[in-house]
């Protein structure tokens, strides 16, 4: 299920996800999807959860251009593994 949480703290929204993080039934081996804005929030937010958890584990920090590919391909499997959109993919058109 996709839920969208907004502020504009980002302490307010490390909160929330604590709380969500707590109340979840979730067993161990199930990974968790956290959408963030760029790699430094995500790096930001491990650190933050292990620090307020004791442990941050199987929670992936997607991109939303990673992650709703991701579901697109979960919806149509024909697609290709990487979006064409990719940083990756791009360099190389351009480079062309």
């Amino acid at each position: 299920m996709f839920h969208l949480y907004q502020s504009n703290k980002v302490e307010v929204l490390l909160a929330q996800l604590i709380r969500l993080l707590l109340s979840q039934q979730v067993g161990p081996l199930q990974p968790q999807t956290v959408v963030v804005e760029n790699p430094g929030l995500a790096h930001w937010l491990k650190m933050q959860l292990a620090n307020s958890l004791g442990i941050a584990a199987n929670i992936e920090f997607p991109m939303p251009s990673r992650f709703f590919w991701q579901v697109q391909r979960t919806l149509q499997p024909d697609l290709a593994d990487e979006s064409v959109f990719s940083k990756d993919t791009l360099s190389w058109l351009v480079l062309e």
